[in-house]
């Protein structure tokens, strides 16, 4: 939607082309240069202020005919196009843009190797157990009153406490007994899932998976800065952006649900139709 809205000046209203222009038969007769006559405190309705002897005053049609004037003269001056690029620049933008991307489908290829290695270990089955204390359900009375005392709002849903949120609970006191043994119990689990991620490394590995991502962040950051001169450079682009919403080089169903309004579902079109010609 365009804002056809003007910001008024500095200090005073707004002062708009389409407003009217107050000026008395007296005045419209006068050119354009003829100085006012100051007026004085017995002056008819005493409707403007009284001119300083060194000064005059500048009516508001003097002004708007400057504005006029500067708009004309400004819309006169020529504006010259900028230079498209030569075919030999454009290459050569191409051909980094090509190595760019090479680099983070390799980069994209080593993260996925290293999540897959950490989900694995993941996996153990001795972290089931763990997992399945710490979850924590809105039917079970207990588990009730510690995710109100959270601040969780009821959705039905089975929720799994982070550290942090575990670590926030230690440093509260209930009245119940019973609640406070499944404060105990939730703090004992993350405990042996902690030594777990640590005898297996999986701490480690989530850590050499995060780094890998930093990669490929670092050569999309790189991909972006590059202007594509052509169309196979707006294709590297849009095959980077499916890459930083879906995690897939050729996916944008993940960004179109997420577009509610008209100006992001036409560039989500636009998208798509260079997925299209990228594929044909």
């Amino acid at each position: 939607m365009i804002n056809t809205s003007r910001a008024s000046p500095p200090g005073g209203g707004r002062l708009s082309v389409s407003d009217p222009i107050p000026t008395s038969p007296r005045a419209s007769c006068l050119p354009s240069d003829a100085s006012r006559e100051p007026m004085t405190k017995d002056s008819s309705n005493n409707c403007e202020p009284r001119a300083d002897s060194a000064s005059e005053f500048l009516s508001r049609r003097a002004i708007m005919n400057m504005i006029t004037t500067t708009a004309i003269a400004t819309a006169a001056i020529p504006t010259v196009a900028p230079a498209m690029p030569s075919p030999e620049s454009a290459r050569r933008t191409d051909n980094k843009l090509e190595k760019l991307f090479r680099r983070l489908e390799l980069a994209h290829a080593r993260a996925q190797e290293l999540g897959d290695q950490a989900r694995r270990l993941d996996d153990d089955p001795r972290k089931a157990a763990c997992k399945a204390t710490l979850s924590l359900c809105w039917s079970r009375e207990l588990d009730a009153v510690i995710l109100q005392r959270l601040g969780w709002e009821e959705e039905g849903d089975d929720i799994s406490l982070n550290p942090s949120a575990l670590r926030r609970l230690q440093s509260l006191r209930f009245k119940r007994h019973d609640v406070e043994d499944r404060v105990t119990e939730l703090v004992a689990a993350q405990d042996e899932l902690d030594a777990l991620d640590l005898e297996l490394g999986i701490t480690a590995a989530d850590k050499r998976y995060e780094d890998a991502l930093e990669v490929c962040h670092r050569l999309v950051d790189q991909i972006k800065d590059v202007p594509a001169t052509t169309l196979e450079g707006l294709k590297i682009k849009v095959k980077a952006l499916c890459w930083c919403r879906t995690n897939d080089f050729g996916q944008i169903d993940q960004f179109e649900d997420d577009c509610e309004t008209t100006d992001l579902k036409l560039a989500v079109s636009v998208v798509s139709d260079l997925l299209a010609m990228n594929a044909a």
